[in-house]
């Protein structure tokens, strides 16, 4: 569930709806199956011991106490609307933690295969025409403010550089995923484009 009492808002509307309507739409047996079919994939292996290794937890606690992650969590929480420490239990738990083409990117195309892309495009298309606190939010997080408040914790938190560095050596396609976030929010981001 992306919606948690802690964020104010109703889960029955706005981006936590949307996630949450997006949920049921999305073959998860098929999505769990393929996790698992990479289980002996050295790439995923690699990434998967990454993240329940002590040197992760250590960054992702630095990031979370640094002021600039609690602007950024405040401002998804009490403008999104959503849950970020709730909904990224969620995916580690269902999908790496279980026991599982090749690597992380083989990974994501395959996941992407299963996807109905179409019906979530329709679900998005007709929640944004008839939700006012979807419509709302989306703004928000295409603001300029929001989009500061982005750059802030990339630029000001050496363990945000020093994590997203590691993950991308392992070969989780960053700079992809840079590319389809900023064309989702329409930002002119100057990514830094990791060594």
């Amino acid at each position: 569930m992306f919606f948690s009492s802690k964020c104010t808002g109703d889960s029955s509307k706005g981006l936590a709806n949307l996630f949450n309507q997006s949920r049921k739409l999305i073959p998860w047996d098929s999505v769990k199956q393929i996790v698992k079919s990479f289980a002996d994939d050295p790439e995923f292996k690699a990434l998967k011991d990454y993240i329940e290794s002590a040197d992760y937890k250590e960054k992702v606690a630095l990031i979370r106490s640094s002021e600039e992650y609690n602007i950024f969590n405040s401002f998804v929480c009490n403008v999104l609307h959503l849950d970020l420490q709730q909904d990224g239990h969620y995916v580690s738990r269902n999908f790496l933690r279980r026991a599982p083409e090749t690597g992380i990117r083989g990974l994501i195309y395959k996941i992407q295969s299963v996807i109905p892309r179409q019906k979530l495009r329709d679900l998005y298309a007709h929640l944004i025409s008839t939700d006012d606190q979807l419509l709302r939010e989306v703004t928000s997080m295409k603001s300029k403010e929001f989009e500061r408040i982005v750059k802030r914790l990339r630029n000001n938190v050496p363990a945000y550089k020093e994590l997203t560095v590691t993950l991308y050596h392992l070969g989780v396609p960053l700079d992809q995923l840079k590319g389809v976030i900023s064309d989702a929010l329409g930002w002119d981001m100057d990514w830094d484009t990791i060594p």
